[in-house]
């Protein structure tokens, strides 16, 4: 019975070493600056509790890798373990504090400040900034919807 208590936990810290592994490799064939510039993670992190750096570079600049790095790590080693072998419903408490009580102003900054999109964009040919990418998707669904002047729509992801 140990043997298999520990087996779940095992499995899924090899799964995590794998992933983060590959994901430097994978940055590193694409030419990143993975050991002179942080990962696009880190980068955003910085951003959001300094306020230094320019948001718009951070993301759209494709100078950030995007690899799982200690941060996407701790995470799943810590918070997925807990959340999903030790779940108590306090947790969603926790969860939703950290998630989605930061305030217009934080939304604004990170999803940009025109549509406030928390739930996606369609990058048509990858060229799209953000905002370009949000409003297309916004323009699919009041296409797909029939959306008419005078309805409105709230999106909750």
């Amino acid at each position: 019975i140990m043997t298999m208590a520990l087996s779940l936990p095992a499995a899924i810290v090899i799964m995590v070493a794998s992933v983060s592994v590959c994901s430097w490799e994978d940055a590193y064939r694409r030419n990143y600056q993975v050991f002179s510039m942080p990962s696009l993670r880190r980068s955003v992190e910085s951003y959001i509790n300094t306020g230094a750096s320019d948001l718009h570079d951070i993301l759209e600049s494709g100078k950030y890798a995007p690899t799982f790095g200690w941060l996407e790590t701790r995470y799943l080693l810590k918070d997925l373990l807990k959340h999903t072998v030790l779940h108590f419903d306090s947790h969603n408490q926790d969860n939703i504090d950290e998630g989605y009580n930061k305030g217009n102003d934080w939304f604004a900054a990170f999803l940009g400040s025109s549509t406030m999109t928390y739930t996606s964009g369609i990058y048509s040919t990858g060229e799209e900034t953000l905002e370009e990418a949000q409003n297309n998707k916004i323009d699919y669904v009041a296409d797909a919807i029939q959306l008419q002047p005078g309805n409105s729509v709230l999106d909750i992801g």
